[in-house]
């Protein structure tokens, strides 16, 4: 009857405009996203090629004196420029794995390969890595001689250990200490990396 059937017509607008309402709602937070990931990207790509560049431009420096100056050079410094640049090209490889390990993480595909591991093994391995880098700090490890063996990747952990420690030997002060503790914390294990940089500042830390 007309009655009903102006009831329907009414309704059914006021569904359209719901729609249409919705719809505008999710293309603009659709558009916010895409925004912010592409601020993301620009950020993470200047990022990178500066991360990636500094490495490079100290292997292709070191490589050239030694190519440039064949015969000229001492042995000792030699040795001193040949490992520059294989630390250098290290740094570059550490650099290179965490930008595939975060691709494969996007995409669900980073899989730790968990087995029992000796914590002062990774530890010891990350201040050989990174001799050079920690050159300009006293780098202190303590950890229990009774800390149990840990079920983990030892891959993953050191590299996740070796990007603290290097980026807390940026930013703190030449001279100053950098100190790795761990300690048993029921069936965990508990590690904390303390420099003394200026931290991240208070406003920033809930972004983080």
């Amino acid at each position: 009857d007309p009655e009903t059937r102006r009831l329907l017509i009414a309704v059914e607008d006021q569904v359209a405009v719901a729609v249409e309402r919705t719809r505008l709602a999710e293309e603009l937070a659709d558009a916010r996203v895409s925004a912010e990931g592409e601020k993301l990207r620009g950020a993470l790509l200047n990022s990178v090629s500066h991360d990636l560049r500094t490495p490079l431009v100290t292997v292709i420096g070191a490589v050239s004196s030694l190519a440039e100056t064949d015969g000229v050079l001492a042995p000792a410094d030699r040795r001193e420029l040949t490992l520059t640049a294989l630390d250098e090209a290290r740094r570059l490889d550490r650099y290179v794995q965490n930008l595939l390990d975060m691709t494969r993480l996007g995409h669900g595909a980073l899989a730790p390969r968990r087995s029992a591991v000796d914590l002062r093994e990774i530890l010891g391995v990350v201040r050989t890595d990174l001799k050079r880098v920690l050159a300009g700090h006293e780098l202190i490890i303590e950890t229990p001689r009774d800390l149990p063996a840990l079920l983990a990747d030892p891959v993953l952990i050191g590299q996740a250990i070796a990007n603290v420690v290097e980026n807390a030997a940026k930013y703190a002060a030449p001279g100053t200490a950098i100190r790795i503790t761990a300690k048993a914390d029921g069936d965990m294990a508990e590690i904390a990396i303390v420099d003394q940089g200026p931290g991240i500042p208070e406003a920033e830390r809930a972004r983080v």
